[in-house]
């Protein structure tokens, strides 16, 4: 019997490979990154009666980074914060935050309703990306496919940091009107600003690794076993 399902794109993968790691009979993780696209129908098919207690889905979770990773060649800021000597254009909050909106809401319902109504019964869990790292260039260089991206050099910590919390902040909007819950990501992965700690950080700016996958699959037990208590 499975007990959990994560499903979701690439911040996945650091669950997958702690769940590989474990080799635990009660959970499969789904990268849809790196198998075959099924939908959410055969998905549920395929489990027949043996339905989960819990899907966990994970879409869409690096816009804060499309956004706000590399510095722009007109450079910017949120809020009119300043955080550092360059002159920067200043995008109000309530700007960038619908502009988020607009890229993400419509096709966030889409998929929670989707994978509510395929696995009918299990509790359905959003679960919010990792935070950006701190400091991205220290981080064991820079991923070669990005390299080029990130040419005009790194935006500042804060910025990055407010385009993640405006994005975790309209994700557990979405979620509670879908009366869905919000994973967060565990505290003990963040530093004291509030960004992912050096050692959870993975071979790229951009997502976590193995190691935080494993706090995430703990999290995700600890509500299965909760659900059955």
């Amino acid at each position: 019997m499975t007990s959990i399902v994560v499903i979701g794109k690439s911040h996945t993968a650091c669950i997958k490979a702690a769940a590989l790691r474990t080799a635990d009979p009660l959970v499969k993780v789904i990268n849809l990154n790196r198998e075959d696209d099924v939908c959410p129908a055969e998905l549920a098919k395929a489990h027949g009666r043996d339905r989960p207690l819990l899907v966990a889905l994970s879409f869409q979770g690096n816009t804060h980074n499309i956004l706000c990773l590399d510095e722009h060649p007109q450079k910017m800021t949120i809020g009119g914060m300043q955080v550092d000597e360059a002159e920067r254009t200043s995008i109000p909050h309530s700007v960038f935050r619908d502009v988020l909106k607009l890229i993400i809401e419509d096709r966030m319902v889409e998929f929670l309703e989707e994978y509510r109504t395929a696995f009918a019964g299990a509790e359905i869990v959003m679960i919010l990306p990792p935070p950006p790292l701190a400091k991205v260039v220290q981080h064991g260089g820079i991923a070669p496919v990005l390299a080029d991206a990130l040419k005009q050099g790194v935006m500042p910590m804060h910025v990055r940091r407010t385009a993640y919390e405006c994005q975790t902040e309209l994700y557990r909007e979405i979620a509670a009107n879908q009366g869905i819950m919000c994973l967060e990501p565990p505290s003990q992965a963040l530093d004291e600003d509030g960004m992912l700690g050096h050692q959870y950080g993975s071979n790229d700016p951009t997502h976590a690794n193995e190691v935080y996958g494993a706090l995430v699959l703990a999290q995700l037990k600890e509500l299965t076993h909760a659900a059955v208590e």
